[in-house]
């Protein structure tokens, strides 16, 4: 994530909130995977506020963390 000669200062966070939220997955921890899952979402949200990402971009990725999330709290239940 890109913007204005200087990369997003969350952006480097993003990565790490996929493989927390697997590795909560593989360890059974559902909700924990979630809140991964929604700082992901949050993330993507704030670059596209501050203008380092489209909200087109971040369409695709924001959608799929949202059936994740689904699929997380359904699997929960």
């Amino acid at each position: 994530m890109e913007g204005g000669g200087r990369g997003f200062p969350l952006g480097d966070k993003r990565p790490g909130c996929g493989v927390k939220a697997g590795i909560s997955v593989r360890e059974g921890g559902l909700k924990a995977a979630a809140g991964h899952v929604k700082q992901a979402d949050y993330i993507l949200e704030m670059a596209v506020k501050s203008g380092y990402l489209t909200e087109r971009q971040s369409l695709p990725v924001r959608a799929e963390c949202g059936e994740l999330l689904t699929a997380l709290i359904e699997a929960d239940e």
